[in-house]
């Protein structure tokens, strides 16, 4: 079955994504011919990196994806040109409860705090989350709801997040993320400081130098 796709830079639209959803849906109806025929469908967990597509490959297809795949385990969205939002990100998350573990939201001016902690509440074996330059939509808050829900994270990315995630924010995630193992936390303007940084060495054991 078909696990992964990345189709990143590429000149396609939600057309080719509508497509495999459509494929899936038909493929899991009893008595599909598809399935007698041996067609290669979606894995349960399936993943895809749709970054840098121009906006032109949009949440309500992710969405419908999500929705007849039974859960994605990885979402790529990066540079998605404000076509992914906080709604999609949503009912993507509510589609994939128990199977997301990767997200990757930088570089998009239109996800804010409210798709990140909708993530969080409802996916918590969430282990990678990168959310660099995200133009200060993503703060601390978000940051803080990721680390109580979201306990086997290992990986996060809060670069150039222009001052808006802080000591205050790795605070958490050295209070509840033990298995953290990379943080990258790069020009924040001065509000990662020795504080939060000393937190995490202390509190994240598995931290890779």
């Amino acid at each position: 079955r078909l696990q992964s796709l990345n189709v990143s830079w590429c000149d396609i639209t939600d057309r080719a994504i509508l497509a495999l959803a459509k494929g899936r849906r038909n493929a899991s109806a009893p008595g599909s011919p598809l399935i007698e025929a041996g067609a290669p469908t979606m894995k349960r967990g399936f993943s895809i990196e749709v970054s840098d597509t121009s906006g032109d490959v949009t949440g309500d297809a992710l969405v419908a994806l999500a929705e007849a795949s039974g859960g994605l385990s990885e979402l790529n969205v990066s540079g998605t040109h404000g076509a992914v939002t906080d709604a999609h990100l949503a009912a993507i998350a509510d589609a994939s409860t128990d199977t997301l573990e990767v997200l990757k939201a930088a570089s998009d001016t239109r996800l804010s705090d409210v798709g990140i902690n909708a993530v969080a509440s409802r996916c918590p074996n969430l282990t990678s989350l990168d959310v660099a330059w995200s133009s200060g939509k993503i703060t601390d808050d978000a940051i803080a709801t990721v680390a109580k829900k979201c306990p086997k994270l290992r990986e996060l990315n809060v670069s150039h997040t222009t001052g808006h995630t802080t000591d205050k924010g790795l605070l958490e995630v050295a209070a509840h993320c033990k298995q953290l193992e990379s943080l990258s936390s790069c020009v924040t303007y001065g509000d990662v400081t020795d504080t939060g940084l000393t937190a995490i060495a202390k509190g994240c054991p598995r931290l890779v130098a």
